[in-house]
């Protein structure tokens, strides 16, 4: 883990918060700090990487997952703000924005997977809660983001299965609308159900990973590493 750590200033001066972080861990998951902190004229002062757009409880979960490889997002014991669902469900797309900002690929697929699993457990309850997140999923990302696309599958299958969403009530991007339109219009030209990958649990269709080793694999790998050092370990006792 290395002992030199570094300060991550969340939010807008003077109501920010300050987190401290492994250099090396959060170096070795983000190329957004591995490029800050590669440079080789900062100071003291640089030890400080200032994140004012960003928000500190969104920064909190990805700090927590570094260290643990755990999505701290539901609701803690008490929380009335919101129901459980779409707390969830808003703490997932913040936390991939993030992950955008910072390059992240293991924590957006990881976020993504969650946002899977919650398509199957959840989604009948909050079917409005998806769409509703539209706006704030297209200002912030590309036409080829997993995110709009797992957005898109959710409401559209909820829709096509008669869950009760009206996407009329909100004010979503008119690409979401469109794209929203032509999906059902499909199902009905073709007269199938159309039954997207979320539903399959076909993870890896909305990974951001691509040839790369999906974090899944990197996980399994590390633990057979692990199990054979200590193999090896046991062997060479004498």
């Amino acid at each position: 883990m290395g002992t030199k750590v570094i300060f991550v200033r969340v939010g807008q001066e003077p109501k920010h918060t300050d987190f401290t972080v492994h250099e090396n861990i959060i170096r070795l998951s983000s190329p957004f700090f591995d490029e800050v902190l590669s440079r080789e004229w900062r100071g003291p002062q640089e030890w400080i990487v200032r994140l004012p757009d960003c928000n500190a409880h969104t920064f909190h979960i990805y700090n927590q997952w570094l260290y643990t490889d755990q999505l701290h997002i539901k609701p803690q014991v008490g929380h009335t703000l919101l129901n459980d669902g779409q707390w969830e469900w808003d703490n997932l797309v913040k936390g991939y924005l993030l992950g955008e900002y910072l390059q992240d690929i293991d924590f957006k697929d990881t976020l993504m997977d969650a946002m899977i699993d919650w398509g199957h457990y959840a989604a009948r309850e909050y079917s409005n809660v998806p769409p509703r997140s539209a706006v704030e999923v297209y200002r912030y990302t590309q036409d080829s983001s997993p995110l709009r696309k797992i957005v898109l599958d959710i409401t559209c299958y909820r829709l096509l299965n008669s869950f009760p969403i009206l996407v009329s009530d909100f004010h979503s991007p008119q690409d979401f609308f469109t794209s929203v339109l032509d999906t059902i219009a499909e199902r009905h030209r073709t007269c199938q159900a159309i039954c997207p990958s979320f539903a399959d649990k076909k993870y890896c269709l909305y990974h951001c990973h691509g040839d790369r080793v999906c974090y899944k694999d990197k996980d399994m790998l590390s633990q057979q590493e692990a199990g054979n050092d200590m193999l090896n370990s046991v062997r060479e006792t004498p």
